[in-house]
């Protein structure tokens, strides 16, 4: 992103802050509002597809309402799913637009740095995101503040860390976005806004290991989205949704099993080097492979590919996955005589 149209996007966001209603609700919920508002200030500019992710997501107000008016993929944390699990199901049955994701892990800090490493939102909601990674406040609001480009954050006005939360937002260069809204419970909180430009990505995917930040550089604004490839010198668009195997690792649970199994059976004969899951992006029940980079004769023989996936699509646990991994990529990899040293990988279970 050269350095005018940067500038042209801190201003529309900056402006937008300044004629922000503030919303004082001390005696119910005001989720429709604080949606209208969302929409007109934030959401309403993006004319292209995006990806959000909703943090500890409750009844999913905000990325069911979003998932149906918007190109998106919405991405929904919750541990505490069943009634949502239920809502989801539902909304699978009577919407020709399947673009919510469900992922049910109970999601550590450890997790969230992780997620930061290797995936990049446009939008991030995270209202309760604060008080469920205990007192490592400091921490969980850095990684927040990775995740990609528009990051708001619920902070309780009512609590012991509030005032220094606060400031230190502040001092990260967000704004206060709204005050003392209710959302799910008798709490109030204030929210905080924060726009956040080019990201490089420090992992290929979720097993992959740290330290690959000079490979992948995302330029992201209202009208467009790429990711340049330093090795390959290639720019190419976008897509939303999130890596395959990101939805694995956080035990995603919606689009089930069999629904992804069966998307991703028919790629049987796809053209492609490494059709692995972390070269496949899951938007809902679209599971789109990429990454086509064919040399002389594919690397690997697609059908096999597809096996291996199947192994890791099988496992219901983060645990499970990486086991399935450790255990079988080994073998995979000395049957095709690829020339992969296995320390490129990390399985540490988090």
């Amino acid at each position: 992103m050269n350095y005018a149209t940067n500038l042209f996007y801190k201003i529309i966001v900056f402006i937008n802050l300044l004629y922000i209603p503030v919303i004082i609700q001390c005696g119910g919920f005001d989720k429709e509002s604080l949606y209208h508002t969302l929409k007109r200030n934030l959401l309403d500019f993006y004319k292209r597809p995006l990806t959000l992710l909703d943090i500890h997501a409750k009844d999913g107000y905000f990325s069911f309402n979003i998932a149906q008016e918007y190109d998106s993929t919405c991405v929904m944390m919750e541990n505490d799913y069943t009634h949502i699990n239920h809502l989801l199901q539902k909304y699978y049955l009577q919407s020709d637009t399947k673009n919510i994701i469900l992922l049910k892990k109970e999601v550590s800090i450890e997790d969230l740095e992780r997620l930061a490493s290797c995936e990049y939102f446009d939008v991030t909601l995270a209202f309760n995101g604060i008080d469920h990674f205990g007192n490592e406040w400091k921490r969980t609001i850095d990684t927040l503040l990775n995740l990609g480009n528009n990051i708001i954050i619920g902070i309780p006005d009512f609590s012991f860390n509030t005032l220094q939360q606060e400031n230190y937002l502040k001092q990260c260069g967000c704004q206060i976005w709204q005050e003392h809204i209710r959302l799910y419970d008798t709490q109030t909180s204030s929210l905080f806004l924060c726009t956040r430009q080019n990201k490089s990505l420090d992992r290929h995917h979720w097993l992959g290991k740290k330290g690959y930040s000079g490979d992948y550089f995302i330029t992201s604004n209202f009208n467009e989205k790429t990711m340049y490839k330093c090795k390959e010198h290639k720019t190419s668009s976008w897509i939303r949704g999130i890596n395959l195997l990101t939805f694995k690792m956080l035990e995603g649970i919606l689009p089930d099993k069999n629904v992804i199994k069966t998307a991703v059976k028919n790629m049987e004969g796809i053209a492609h080097d490494d059709l692995m899951l972390w070269n496949m992006i899951i938007q809902g029940t679209n599971i789109i492979p990429i990454d086509f980079i064919m040399k002389s004769g594919s690397a690997f023989n697609t059908n096999e590919c597809i096996s291996f996936n199947l192994g890791m699509i099988n496992q219901d646990t983060s645990a499970g996955v990486t086991q399935w991994f450790k255990n079988y990529w080994p073998h995979f990899v000395k049957k095709h005589g690829l020339d992969i040293p296995l320390n490129f990988y990390d399985y540490k279970q988090i």
